[in-house]
């Protein structure tokens, strides 16, 4: 896929994990490199370059509040959600999640 974008288009690169990935980063790392195009890709790992949702009030609602967070607040928020505390839920019109 790569090579077939290479020079007409960015390519971005979503890692999904289903429980038996092993150093999935570093092996898409390598074929990125190896291709020579690491300027021609963006990952989706941590960290947001971009956010595609079909629920954006409540996207710049989450953003607005955890702008005025500082280093510490948002290391802990992301250690919980590491460990397992549940993000509270939303009510939607659907069964998404």
């Amino acid at each position: 896929m790569l090579e077939a974008a290479r020079g007409k288009a960015h390519v971005v690169i979503e890692l999904k994990y289903y429980g038996h990935d092993q150093q999935l980063e570093q092996r898409i790392v390598d074929i990125v490199e190896q291709t020579g195009m690491a300027d021609e890709v963006a990952m989706m790992s941590l960290g947001v370059d971009g956010v595609i949702t079909d629920e954006p009030a409540l996207a710049r609602e989450v953003i607005a509040e955890r702008a005025d967070l500082n280093p510490a607040e948002r290391l802990l928020m992301h250690m919980a959600i590491l460990f397992g505390q549940p993000e509270p839920r939303e009510h939607y019109r659907d069964e998404s999640p």
